[in-house]
């Protein structure tokens, strides 16, 4: 899982936030109810 982390953490700092998981929990994803949220920390430029 180590390079989908690193791709998503790259992903956020330009788009705000990304999600792991299945495709057939994509609306779960982005609820927050399953698989992993990163999102760009407060204060980063």
């Amino acid at each position: 899982m180590g390079p989908k982390v690193v791709a998503g953490a790259d992903f956020a700092e330009t788009h705000g936030f990304t999600g792991i998981g299945r495709l057939e929990d994509a609306i779960a994803i982005l609820e927050g109810r399953a698989g992993t949220r990163i999102a760009k920390a407060m204060g980063s430029n």
